[in-house]
């Protein structure tokens, strides 16, 4: 039985195609946080090659009458190629290759196994264009995760059985297609909810226990995509997908972006003399992936290149540090501590004839001779690297300590 396609239904597709390539490019940045700097072009060539792909001809009926402008985004998406290094133009030439014959040309989606092979390996690219690094267990894994979800998702299309096409899902056929599905989804965003665990550190603590918060997200967002997938509903499983997705990945995005925005630290203070305390009540709940990302609490601050700063860090080391004409000069004094940052201490800095005592909890851990006497203190996510951790401050204060 044909199934007549309602119009809202190709608007899904191709919100979820554009997510789709954004997520995986991002992703591959994530894995190697070097690529920053190339963010915002690789994010454009996504989205502009997608949108190419689409017009010329994965989804003829909602760009019926758009054809004209496959030539205009095919030399745009070109363009935006050379302001990323060779190798990456390169891969995108590889990927705009495949966009033209999955549709056209040698009509791979038509045809097993060229359909999960071209969709799973076009992701793959992507992912390397975003991720850009060596080749290691970690990147191997997240590339094969990749990969595997492109073909993923091009059996669950295949589900809607298009009459003449031989593609892998109408081989395999609807059952074992489903069950294909079923077990793979949801293996593969708790791997991917893992991966992004060790770039991002995000722990719910119980007791003694530590567990990371996109592993529990992972397996919410599986079991809530993967429902609509059966037998019986196998047609409109695809569709159900698709809205599904854009709940989650919308979601995603908001709490992703929304909750650093709106959670970012920046207080400062000061006092017209050198003898001064500061007291900090402070929580980190979100860093990187080293033990060394979190939040700095700067003192003694004369200037951008001259200042003194404390960092927790995530194996309960406490590390003293300082910059000097703006040159860093880490670890000049480190303790070793049972304080994790992800639980909330009260952080005390006292500062007298130039010796700063610094107490966690009232528990004093160190004491070491200041230069560059200055009285103001910080405790900023804009600098002196801006970061996108999320900490929580519950208390901040400076005060002049009588002669």
């Amino acid at each position: 039985m044909e199934h007549k396609p309602v119009p809202r239904e190709d608007v899904y597709f191709v919100l979820t195609s554009l997510f789709h390539v954004v997520v995986v490019v991002l992703f591959g940045v994530l894995v190697n946080i070097d690529q920053l700097s190339y963010i915002l072009p690789l994010v454009a060539f996504a989205v502009v090659s997608k949108v190419f792909a689409l017009v010329n001809g994965e989804n003829q009926r909602l760009f019926a009458h758009s054809r004209w402008a496959a030539l205009p985004l095919a030399v745009l998406s070109l363009a935006i190629l050379l302001f990323l290094p060779a190798v990456e133009m390169f891969l995108g030439v590889v990927v705009m290759l495949l966009y033209l014959c999955y549709p056209n040309v040698i009509r791979a989606r038509e045809k097993s196994p060229l359909d999960v092979l071209f969709h799973g390996t076009r992701y793959a690219l992507l992912f390397w264009m975003g991720y850009y690094g060596g080749l290691n267990a970690l990147s191997a894994i997240a590339l094969t995760m990749i990969f595997l979800f492109g073909v993923t998702g091009e059996l669950l299309v295949g589900l809607r059985n298009v009459q003449g096409w031989r593609t892998t899902a109408s081989r395999l056929g609807k059952v074992r297609t489903v069950r294909v599905v079923n077990i793979l989804v949801p293996i593969l965003i708790v791997l991917g909810s893992l991966i992004f665990s060790l770039e991002v550190d995000f722990p719910l603590r119980l007791g003694g226990l530590s567990i990371p918060v996109p592993f529990l997200a992972g397996i919410a967002i599986a079991a809530f995509l993967t429902r609509p997938v059966s037998v019986d509903k196998s047609h409109h499983a695809p569709i159900s997908v698709r809205k599904r997705e854009i709940i989650a990945l919308g979601l995603c995005l908001i709490v992703l972006v929304g909750v650093p925005l709106g959670t970012r630290v920046n207080l400062s203070g000061s006092v017209p003399q050198q003898n001064y305390v500061v007291n900090v009540g402070m929580q980190t709940i979100v860093t990187g992936p080293h033990a060394y990302d979190g939040q700095w609490i700067i003192f003694n601050y004369s200037d951008k290149g001259d200042f003194y700063y404390i960092l927790l860090h995530t194996d309960g080391t406490l590390e003293l540090g300082r910059y000097v004409d703006g040159v860093a000069e880490p670890e000049l004094q480190n303790v070793s501590t049972s304080y994790s940052p992800f639980q909330w201490h009260d952080y005390r800095i006292q500062v007298v004839n130039d010796i700063a005592t610094v107490s966690i909890d009232g528990d004093v851990l160190m004491k070491a001779p200041v230069l560059h006497p200055g009285s103001t203190a910080m405790v900023t996510q804009n600098f002196p690297r801006p970061n996108v951790w999320v900490v929580a401050v519950t208390s901040f204060s400076v005060s002049a300590i009588g002669q």
